[in-house]
């Protein structure tokens, strides 16, 4: 799916069972990340992410430096090309995930949104993505982490969890993953 990037718009990725095995390395020894998100507007989006999260009952999302790579390589290829899209030439969801440093069969595939924010503030950015169902889903999926991306006008979500935490949620009962 592409858009022109004259006006705001959304679209979501393509969705993908918790089940699903992707790359990873341990939490504690993510990347350094290469975004160029203000760290206001990392703490903004974030901050606007789990308020939505909390008053839907759910955990509130940590950062993960694989998944901002991720998000961040990808809304540098959308810039590339000039078009908003979830195709990538460097693979599906799951493959772009082992290239920023996920662990296959220690993380499920994530999650993605994407979007072009001409003109539009991070509150109006992120309320885009609130009034739109399958991305709200994938907000308040029960992946546990989150990376962000900006390029230009071009923002991406990547979501995801290490199948350990997901296996937990699973074993208390929470469901997990799904079609949305």
């Amino acid at each position: 799916m592409a858009a022109p990037v004259n006006k705001p718009y959304v679209s979501v990725g393509a969705e993908v069972s918790a089940h699903a095995a992707i790359n990873s390395q341990p939490v504690s020894d993510v990347p350094k990340t290469n975004s160029p998100l203000t760290q206001q507007e990392i703490d903004q989006m974030l901050s606007l992410v789990n308020q939505r999260r909390a008053q839907a009952g759910k955990k509130p999302l940590q950062i993960n430096g694989m998944l901002m790579n991720s998000a961040q390589a990808h809304s540098n290829y959308q810039l590339s090309i000039n078009t908003m899209s979830h195709n990538d030439p460097r693979g599906d969801l799951c493959q772009r995930g082992y290239a920023a440093g996920l662990t296959k069969g220690e993380w499920n595939c994530p999650r993605e949104n994407v979007a072009i924010g001409t003109g539009q503030t991070i509150p109006q950015l992120m309320q885009l993505w609130f009034n739109s169902k399958p991305h709200l889903d994938n907000i308040l999926s029960e992946e546990l982490y989150i990376g962000m991306g900006k390029a230009g006008d071009f923002y991406t979500h990547h979501f995801a969890s290490p199948l350990i935490e997901l296996n937990a949620h699973v074993a208390a009962g929470i469901q997990v993953g799904g079609q949305h």
